[in-house]
C-alpha cells in the first residue's frame, strides 16, 4: 500500500487499474501510473505493460502502435530541473547494472494538468544538448488529455478541437 493510503483508496485503484483493459502482470500500479496509463488508452495509445522483477530494471511498458518501442512513464511536476533529474535517476540506475544491458532511452512524462510552457518546451526539445551521459532517444510529453510530441527543436502546435493529439520531442544528438 502506498504511504497515507486507505484500503477503500488501494480496492478503488485496483478497479481503475483492471478497467484499463491491459494485463499488468500482477503488477499492483502507484495511482499516479493509474491516471498515466487512463490516459495515454483514452488518446488510442495500446500499451503491453511489462511487469517488474526484482532482481533487474525493466522498462514500463511496450508502445504496440509506436513501433513496439519499450518505454519508461514517470509523472512529475512541469520543471525542466525535475523531469532532468527524473530521466538521469532512471538512465543511471539502469547503466549501474553492468549485468543487465537493458537501455532507458525512450521516456513518457506526464505533467498531469499543469500548462506546458514554451520555455519548458524549449528546455526538454534540447534535453541532449551538450550532453555526454545519459542521453535519450526519444520524449514525449503527457499533459491533460494531450501526448505531445516535437522533433529537433521545431514544435508541431496542438490542433483546436476533435482527437486527443500525439506529438514527440526528439531531444537534439
Amino acid at each position: 500500500m502506498a504511504p497515507g493510503e486507505r484500503a477503500a483508496d488501494r480496492a478503488y485503484r485496483r478497479v481503475r487499474q483492471a478497467a484499463i483493459g491491459i494485463e499488468f502482470g500482477g503488477d499492483v500500479l502507484k495511482p499516479h501510473e493509474v491516471r498515466s496509463i487512463e490516459r495515454l488508452v483514452a488518446a488510442g495509445e495500446k500499451l503491453a505493460w511489462i511487469p517488474r522483477l526484482k532482481s533487474e530494471p525493466t522498462h514500463d511498458f511496450v508502445w504496440i502502435n509506436r513501433g513496439g518501442i519499450h518505454v519508461e512513464l514517470k509523472s512529475t511536476i512541469p520543471k525542466h530541473s525535475t523531469i532532468r533529474g527524473a530521466i538521469e535517476k532512471s538512465v543511471s540506475k539502469a547503466a549501474s547494472h553492468d549485468w543487465c544491458p537493458l537501455v532507458k532511452e525512450n521516456f513518457v512524462i506526464d505533467i498531469a494538468d499543469a500548462a506546458l510552457t514554451s520555455e519548458l518546451r524549449a528546455d526538454l526539445a534540447g534535453y541532449n544538448t551538450g550532453r555526454h551521459r545519459w542521453r535519450i532517444r526519444r520524449l514525449w510529453v503527457l499533459l491533460q488529455e494531450v501526448l505531445l510530441e516535437t522533433k529537433e527543436r521545431g514544435v508541431v502546435p496542438p490542433r483546436r478541437g476533435g482527437a486527443p493529439r500525439s506529438y514527440h520531442y526528439e531531444p537534439d544528438p
